[in-house]
Parts: structure tokens; sequence; C-alpha cells
């Protein structure tokens, strides 16, 4: 039951690009969202080291997924945004 809340809650993600969110993409982002006890800003740094990770191996379509769950992510979390200052 809970998992299908959350898939509900993050189904609601706006993005900048008007598309939306594959359920793949979903799954990914609520299985970040596990990890917010430990602060938006560390979600963060969890899923853009996974587009680092992924980019290095080559792997484009993992890259391209994370980077929409990234942008969910920063919809609903833009405290956790980069600032200029890093």
């Amino acid at each position: 039951m809970a998992k299908s809340a959350s898939l509900k809650k993050t189904a609601n993600c706006k993005l900048a690009w008007r598309i939306r969110p594959s359920i793949r993409q979903l799954q990914l982002l609520s299985s970040y969202l596990l990890n917010l006890k430990k602060g938006a800003t560390a979600v963060r740094d969890l899923i853009v080291g996974d587009i680092r990770r992924f980019r290095d191996l080559g792997a484009q379509q993992q890259v391209s997924d994370l980077l929409i769950v990234l942008e969910c992510f920063l919809s609903e979390f833009p405290d956790a945004a980069f600032s200029r200052g890093i």
C-alpha cells in the first residue's frame, strides 16, 4: 500500500519539459525518496552521483532516466537545488 501511495504522490511531478515520467522513472524516484531521512540535499547528491557513474559507464538510457528523476525530485524539493556557489 505505501509504495502505491508513494507512486501516486510522485506521479504529480511537474516537469519543465512537459513530458510525463514513466512508471520506471517514478519507481526510481520513489526509491530515492526512501532516503529523505538523510535530507533532501543528500538525496539530490545520491541521484547526481548515480548520473555520473552511469555516464562514465556509457549507460545513456539510465542517465536519461535519472535526469528526469532529478528534475522531478527538484520540482518537489526546490530547496535541494544547486546553488551558484557550488
